[in-house]
């Protein structure tokens, strides 16, 4: 339910975008189907972590609750708004050099084969610089924010500083303008983005089986949580596996239950105040 429903719900949203176009202007109905589809997406997550939780415990609250829905705020502002701006004058540059040559590489391919290529092309970058922040200091300090949740639940996959939401929301924009992604791409990609986030961190007890391969799943990113180093610098794809198999940073053990504690490795007072995480990685501790 969990990954086919977002499979459905980024394919049919171009669909829903044009039929709500008839009625409504093109960037509201883009608006509204991108915001309902990833609603309803994460409505069914949340039902789920009340009907099958993976861990009673992480279905209540740990004080973070005000935190992580201020990020969930400050994360739509800073991947979304200020990462279209960062890259607005890459993105001019490059629709100036394709103008006249017609579509970009994608443009001839099916749209789930568009989202599947956009999807990887994204994750290399994530991956890559996910990588780099758990082994260098000064962007593990922007990044620890992230690690500071006391439990996994939905709401928490949104917790970031701005500065990095920022940063990978301004790449992710010259990567799609690179890869010439028209608008129903674009819109597709989004839709997965914007669920998949909570899926990868919902409380969910789910068996993902084969999926396990080639999708970073709850299973994979729960050890990403640990405070065990060795355990912790592993698993880095926000959606698929395929980068961390490539570069060997993949890691399930098959025989061994999770069972770690999650949280900042050797920092277990890093603040939960929202406020305070904005500060933190300017803060010397």
């Amino acid at each position: 339910m969990l990954y086919g429903g977002t499979a459905v719900a980024a394919l049919a949203a171009p669909v829903i975008k044009r039929r709500l176009a008839r009625r409504l202007p093109e960037p509201v109905a883009e608006l509204a189907t991108m915001g309902g589809l990833i609603g309803v997406g994460w409505t069914t997550i949340i039902a789920a972590e009340r009907l099958r939780p993976f861990k009673q415990q992480w279905n209540r609250s740990h004080g973070d609750v005000t935190t992580d829905a201020l990020d969930v705020a400050s994360s739509a502002v800073a991947a979304r708004v200020g990462g279209a701006l960062l890259s607005l004058p890459v993105r001019n540059v490059i629709a100036g050099a394709r103008r006249g040559r017609g579509g970009g590489p994608l443009a001839r391919l099916p749209l789930p084969v568009r989202v599947i290529v956009t999807i990887h092309a994204v994750d290399l970058y994530h991956s890559l610089v996910h990588r780099l922040a758990h082994e260098w200091g000064p962007l593990w300090r922007v990044h620890a924010v992230h690690h500071s949740a006391p439990r996994l639940y939905w709401l928490n996959a949104t917790r970031f500083h701005p500065i990095e939401l920022a940063l990978e929301g301004t790449a992710e924009a010259i990567l799609l303008a690179l890869l010439g992604a028209d608008p129903d791409t674009v819109l597709a990609h989004n839709v997965v983005r914007g669920i998949y986030g909570q899926i990868q961190h919902g409380n969910v007890d789910v068996d993902s089986g084969p999926l396990n391969a080639v999708l970073a799943t709850p299973e994979r990113h729960r050890w990403h949580h640990s405070t065990v180093v060795a355990e912790g610098n592993t698993n880095y794809g926000a959606v698929v596996a395929t980068w961390d198999r490539l570069m060997g940073t993949a890691w399930l053990p098959a025989e061994r239950p999770f069972d770690a504690e999650i949280g900042v490795g050797g920092d277990p007072d890093y603040p939960q105040a929202w406020t305070a995480q904005l500060a933190a990685p300017f803060v010397r501790r």
